[in-house]
Formats: C-alpha cells, sequence, structure tokens
C-alpha cells in the first residue's frame, strides 16, 4: 500500500466507491475483472500484512492471541488433523491396505475369541 493512504485502507476497496483523488480506480477495477471490492480488500490485507512464513512466526503470532481466539484456532487445527485423517484411512480402504486388518478380526470373531463389551 502506498505511503499516501497513511497505513489506512483506500475508502473504495472496502465501501466499493472511490476514495477522494482516485477515480474511481478500485470500483472499477473491480468491474473490469470480475473482482468483488471485498476481494480487493483482502489483496490489500495480504500485501499490508505479509503472511507468516515459519512455524516459529505462527507460534509467536498464537501466543499473542486472547484465549478464546486461541481455542478457535485449535478446534480449527484439530478438525483439519481430523480430516487429513479421514482422507487417509479412506484412501488406505480403497487401496486395500486395510484389508488384512479386517480379515484378522473377522477370523477372531469367527473363532469366539471376542469376550462381550459391558
Amino acid at each position: 500500500m502506498s505511503p499516501d493512504h497513511g497505513g489506512r485502507l483506500p475508502t473504495g476497496v472496502i465501501k466499493g466507491s472511490a476514495a477522494p483523488g482516485q477515480s474511481g480506480r478500485f470500483r472499477n477495477l473491480s468491474r473490469r475483472s470480475a473482482v468483488t471490492p471485498q476481494c480487493l480488500n483482502t489483496l490489500l490485507l495480504c500485501v499490508s500484512f505479509p503472511p507468516v512464513r515459519t512455524v516459529q512466526e505462527i507460534e509467536r503470532a498464537a501466543e499473542q492471541l486472547p484465549p478464546e481466539d486461541f481455542a478457535k484456532l485449535a478446534a480449527w487445527i484439530n478438525r483439519r488433523q481430523a480430516e487429513a485423517w479421514d482422507r487417509e484411512i479412506e484412501a488406505d480402504a480403497k487401496a486395500g491396505r486395510l484389508d488384512k486388518f479386517v480379515d484378522e478380526a473377522l477370523e477372531v470373531l469367527r473363532g469366539g475369541q471376542t469376550t462381550p463389551a459391558p
């Protein structure tokens, strides 16, 4: 973002109309490229606040979060891990990599080597 914005996002990006002296350049860009003002707003935020690039930067940022936001982040990470695990198990099952375990379990069950659950 150029220094003439004083660290603020341009009005044209936030409200969908041009800021004084901008002659509608953000609004017009949005029309020409089918990009919404919200998308441009996100783009400017990414330029203003570059993404963290290392695990250490993420850890430092997470340490600064209020407890409620940290809990949300932890829940998101747990969901991502669970989804990745589900995809891995599904791929293994489709590829037949779990068949031997199923066969072993069925053999134990048929052999009467199981006990009922309480």
